[in-house]
């Protein structure tokens, strides 16, 4: 009796611990989701002034494209460290487009399939589909309750 309230004990403590790790992982790439898509609206607008609906739909559909996972997560307590990767199009591709995008005229802009020029961009220029650029974001999280990220001094 006593290995079996033993054993379920364990499996509880280690169940709550993976349960933590999970959520930790999600807001790490959630943390990197929402700091890349900052980074690529702030890059898309610089290079387009107008055409504010086409930079919102080029900044979601180049967040889809791009793959987020934990590279290393490390706990100390209520204290961790957290790198997510990024996978994202190559940087000539988001280059080109943005370029696209800002000679587009205006009157055309709803017409401009931005998945479809991204796969044509890369076509162009020899690029797989497999080819991608990678970004490394790292995070510090502090346990209060629940995790929360700690700012950037």
């Amino acid at each position: 009796m006593k290995k079996i309230i033993l054993t379920l004990f364990q499996v509880l403590v280690v169940s709550a611990c993976t349960s933590e790790e999970g959520k930790l992982k999600q807001l790490a790439i959630d943390s990197a989701t929402q700091q890349f898509r900052s980074e690529l609206k702030e890059e898309i607008s610089k290079g387009v002034s107008e055409k504010l609906n086409l930079q919102a739909t080029a900044v979601d559909i180049v967040t889809k494209r791009t793959e987020f996972e934990v590279l290393k997560s490390e706990v100390r307590g209520k204290d961790a460290d957290v790198e997510v990767l990024a996978k994202t199009i190559p940087a000539k591709v988001k280059t080109s487009l943005i370029e696209i995008i800002a000679r587009l005229d205006p009157r055309k802009e709803r017409n401009l399939n931005v998945s479809d020029a991204i796969d044509l961009i890369s076509q162009q220029m020899g690029i797989s589909s497999d080819e991608r650029a990678t970004l490394v974001y790292r995070f510090k999280f502090k346990n209060k309750g629940s995790w929360q990220k700690q700012e950037s001094p």
